[in-house]
């Protein structure tokens, strides 16, 4: 599972990954997995970066989910479960990407965090 820029630069047979270190993965299958209402960093390091992260979602609860920018511009994500995309957000409070989502039952759930330039972001899951 991958998207956005990603997505398309894999359909033309191209590599999403650098040479250099990633602090997130690249892929759900790999992500990290992140407490609910507990604030995490992250840095996308190149321009085919994509920083996956796992929750455990409760069923009828809702869920914001934020990428505030650090020292990136123009974030946005992806929100996923093991099958589809869910959500997507981009330049919600003028560059910083948000869902409001209710989960429609437990389990866990994927967020894709990538960007339109280089730079770090404070990712936040939190229930309402």
């Amino acid at each position: 599972m991958v998207s956005g820029l990603a997505q398309y630069f894999n359909d033309q047979g191209g590599e999403t990954t650098s040479a250099g270190p990633d602090d997130h993965a690249d892929w759900a299958e790999d992500a990290t997995f992140v407490t609910v209402d507990e604030p995490i960093g992250g840095e996308i390091e190149h321009i085919w970066d994509i920083d996956f992260f796992a929750f455990e979602g409760e069923s009828g609860v809702t869920y914001q989910i934020d990428v505030e920018p650090v020292t990136m511009s123009d974030p946005y994500m992806t929100l996923y479960d093991d099958f589809e995309e869910l959500e997507y957000s981009d330049d919600y409070d003028g560059l910083a990407p948000r869902i409001y989502w209710e989960a429609p039952s437990s389990g866990t759930y994927f967020v894709a965090v990538e960007g339109f330039d280089l730079g770090t972001y404070t990712l936040t899951i939190a229930s309402q």
